[in-house]
């Protein structure tokens, strides 16, 4: 929905870091996203979402973010070294900007098909199996997660 990906930020990696906050680092923005679209830049720390601390509450930023898909506004704070952004943000203000969006910029699709991955869990093998396909606008939903274990 915001198009952003982070890392939580403690107080012990603040300090070693020397970072200016706590909460969620974005250490990615996606093409054509609201984020991009808003300012937000690589480096910068969520510090509160819906007023409620993103270092305190790892879920904060995904109940804020089901909040706006139910047409609620949530304000984020975020920080940028020492100065503070903050950003009131609404489905409709997401709804606006994807509008505006060139449609060879929303129809992408990105499929992962048959993808697996094992992973050695204590004598057991642990099985992950995905078919996810990242749709546009046109193209219904589709994913499947299939988890599996061998005692072998």
């Amino acid at each position: 929905m915001l198009g952003y990906n982070n890392l939580i930020i403690w107080s012990e990696q603040k300090e070693f870091y020397d970072l200016p906050e706590t909460g969620e680092y974005i250490y990615d923005i996606s093409e054509n996203s609201y984020f991009q679209y808003l300012g937000v830049q690589i480096g910068d720390i969520i510090v509160t979402a819906d007023g409620i601390n993103t270092s305190e509450d790892l879920y904060v930023t995904t109940r804020a973010k089901a909040k706006i898909a139910d047409g609620k506004k949530v304000e984020f704070i975020i920080a940028r070294g020492e100065e503070r952004l903050t950003y009131l943000i609404s489905l409709d203000d997401i709804k606006q900007y994807e509008a505006k969006i060139q449609p060879a910029d929303r129809d992408r699709t990105v499929n992962i098909s048959n993808t697996e991955l094992t992973v050695p869990l204590g004598g057991k093998k642990l099985r992950l199996t995905a078919e996810i396909t990242a749709l546009t606008e046109q193209a219904p939903k589709k994913s499947t997660l299939v988890w599996s274990s061998d005692n072998t």
